[in-house]
């Protein structure tokens, strides 16, 4: 199911005045539903954690491999973060999942490599 939470859909009589708090508001509740489905990325690595930063979903990763996606690309529960994977293997750093993504990247909970904007421009195919 696709929702518009763009501020143009949200900016109604009724509330015009909290337009940002309802896109917030209903990210926030999307992604609690969306946690209790998150893939296990097993030997690939593992998702640590994912929050609502402002309009934003930021998904936070710790990558183990970088030659094994093959295998995470069969796991039907998997679709979503697929081509995310694809593309970060390949050393794309801006790429389309939808507005309002972004991935943050970890090789340990406390460093920090690098970030990976998500927007809304198109991205080609998968060298």
């Amino acid at each position: 199911m696709t929702y518009d939470v763009s501020q143009k859909s949200c900016e109604t009589g009724k509330n015009l005045t909290n337009t940002e708090k309802n896109i917030h508001d209903y990210l926030v509740a999307n992604l609690n539903l969306e946690k209790q489905h998150m893939p296990e990325l097993g030997f690939m690595g593992k998702i640590v954690g994912a929050d609502v930063v402002g309009n934003t979903i930021v998904y936070k990763i710790i990558l183990k491999e970088k030659t094994t996606i093959e295998k995470f690309k069969d796991q039907s529960q998997a679709d979503r973060f697929r081509d995310i994977f694809c593309k970060i293997m390949h050393g794309t750093t801006i790429f389309q999942l939808g507005a309002g993504v972004s991935l943050d990247l970890y090789s340990d909970p406390n460093t920090k490599l690098r970030e990976i904007k998500i927007n809304s421009s198109t991205c080609g195919t998968t060298p």
